[in-house]
């Protein structure tokens, strides 16, 4: 399947084929595109004309989620001709455009960096840890040993330095009320 669309892509930047796309926007908090009683669009809109595959395509579509629009529609599609002037594309290609043109306005997952990974692990110790009630000693000896592991770790930011103190506190709280 990722080969097929791989494939349908470069036969489109083979030639110059111009995209013209409608952009609707927001509208107030309300999301989608919203028509009156006539079934004239009251959402603000715009025509874009672009030629797929350009540089200008690719960085319009890498920002397309935080441009505020709720719904871009592929109007039409024409490919250049080698003698001059221009011919419709089918309705497979439009659709094809489509699909391209609605995965880069979905969210997509944000990468996390190593230290916000590390964090987000020693933030879940940290609950797991405060969410254990009443701890036997050997458990309270692995938390000594998972605090010393956290103090490694945490020499390199202070955030998390925060995090083993409390951690820490929450260790001898604990012990005093098992004795």
């Amino acid at each position: 399947m990722k080969d097929q669309l791989k494939k349908k892509s470069d036969q489109l930047t083979e030639s110059q084929v111009y995209v013209n796309l409608m952009v609707y926007k927001r509208s107030g908090q309300t999301e989608g595109v919203h028509t009156d009683a006539n079934g004239k669009v009251v959402n603000q809109h715009q025509s874009v004309k672009l030629v797929y595959g350009s540089i200008e395509w690719n960085n319009y579509l890498s920002k397309i989620g935080i441009f505020g629009y709720t719904a871009v529609e592929v109007k039409s599609a024409r490919r250049a001709k080698a003698k001059g002037g221009v011919a419709d594309m089918t309705r497979a290609d439009l659709e094809f455009i489509q699909t391209e043109v609605d995965k880069a306005m979905s969210p997509s997952a944000v990468e996390l960096t190593p230290e916000q990974i590390e964090l987000n692990d020693l933030r879940a110790k940290v609950v797991a840890l405060s969410k254990a009630s009443a701890k036997t000693p050997e458990e309270l000896k692995e938390d000594a040993e998972n605090l010393a592991v956290l103090k490694e770790q945490a020499a390199q930011g202070s955030k998390a330095m925060e995090m083993v103190e409390r951690l820490q506190k929450q260790i001898e709280e604990g012990s005093k009320t098992s004795k």
